[in-house]
């Protein structure tokens, strides 16, 4: 019988497995808060939710089990600098000071703000970049990775939430703001990605050195 790691390393090496590999829980792959709540309706299931950005969903290991999911993730926490802080207003600002709003309407979080107004060197200078090395982030992922690969079959994939360089260079400006440095200034949105880019290499190193093998 195949087992789930063994699965999706045969289709990331492009052969074909058994069956098509099944990925729930990502920052990307996973379910929101209502949608899963009328999963669980529908299965009979009770359980506390649990999210790990806004609204995304820490799935119980019952409905992984239940749907033969493949993966289990392994997540960075947040720097030890940043707190949470949720606004009357039902806003809060994220770690690279992007301040998410959810409407009461709204099933989700909309960008608002934006910490980065002017496209200059100066404020590149200025702007008080998240630390990719803080202590915080990897706490206790080591001992988590170790116990799923020694304790399990299952695929493991490393959640380094966030967005990618282009996703958070505008997310930072503004995706307006940003589109037009791309055309009326392209040495600063250059330069912003450059500084996005050196941020996440930094980040991936750090959390790579911690789980090892």
């Amino acid at each position: 019988m195949v087992k789930p790691r063994e699965r999706l390393v045969a289709a990331l090496n492009h052969k074909e497995p058994d069956r098509i590999p099944i990925d729930l829980g990502g920052c990307t792959t996973t379910i929101e808060v209502e949608a899963y709540t009328r999963v669980k309706d529908v299965l009979g299931f009770r359980s506390e939710t649990k999210t790990f950005v806004r609204d995304h969903v820490e799935v119980d290991e019952w409905i992984l089990q239940r749907f033969n999911v493949d993966t289990r993730y392994l997540r960075i926490k947040a720097p030890r600098s940043y707190k949470f802080v949720l606004e009357s207003d039902n806003s809060y600002l994220d770690m690279w000071g992007v301040r998410y709003k959810k409407p009461p309407t709204s099933l989700y979080w909309d960008m608002v703000d934006y910490p980065m107004k002017e496209s200059t060197r100066d404020a590149l200078t200025k702007y008080k970049w998240p630390e990719p090395n803080d202590p915080g982030i990897t706490e206790g992922l080591r001992e988590t990775a170790k116990r799923l690969y020694e304790t399990t079959d299952y695929a493991l994939v490393l959640d380094v939430f966030g967005y990618g360089v282009f996703d958070q260079a505008w997310a930072l400006r503004g995706m307006q703001n940003f589109f037009v440095d791309l055309a009326m200034n392209q040495q600063f949105a250059e330069a912003l990605l450059q500084r996005v880019a050196d941020y996440l290499v930094a980040l991936c190193e750090h959390v790579l050195g911690e789980v090892g093998e």
